[in-house]
């Protein structure tokens, strides 16, 4: 055992010492047994995020295409746009995938597949 591990291990968790002292962790366990020192526990997780970071409340979406655009867009790209297809917020179409749709379609589409997708879970019940 080097003559500073008993510093160290006070001080670090087990993988610091296993890189500073270039040895396996038995031997670190081993060294810390024979020392009587419990090494400091390795901290868990770096980041820390609190609720409500920002005072921007979330986008309400009131409006049936809307709330049919944001289903969809778990399955693929959706974004509104004019009728050419050129992307503009509050276009009076949706380009969902490689398909350019009106109102009424992206509507019948995000039907089909909840449809789709809640058969897929009975199968599997």
């Amino acid at each position: 055992m080097p003559p500073d591990f008993a510093k160290a291990a006070s001080s670090l968790p087990k993988a610091s010492l296993i890189r500073r002292f270039n040895v396996s962790a038995s031997i670190i366990n081993r060294w810390l047994d024979e020392a009587g020192i419990i090494a400091k526990p390795a901290r868990l997780g770096g980041f820390h995020f609190k609720k409500n970071i920002t005072a921007i409340p979330p986008a309400r979406r009131e409006k049936e295409h809307e709330l049919a655009a944001d289903y969809l867009r778990k399955f693929m790209a959706v974004s509104p746009c004019d009728t050419s297809g050129k992307f503009k917020i509050g276009g009076n179409r949706y380009y969902v995938g490689s398909r350019i749709m009106t109102f009424s379609e992206i509507i019948e589409f995000a039907d089909h597949m909840k449809d789709r997708e809640m058969a897929k879970i009975m199968e599997r019940v």
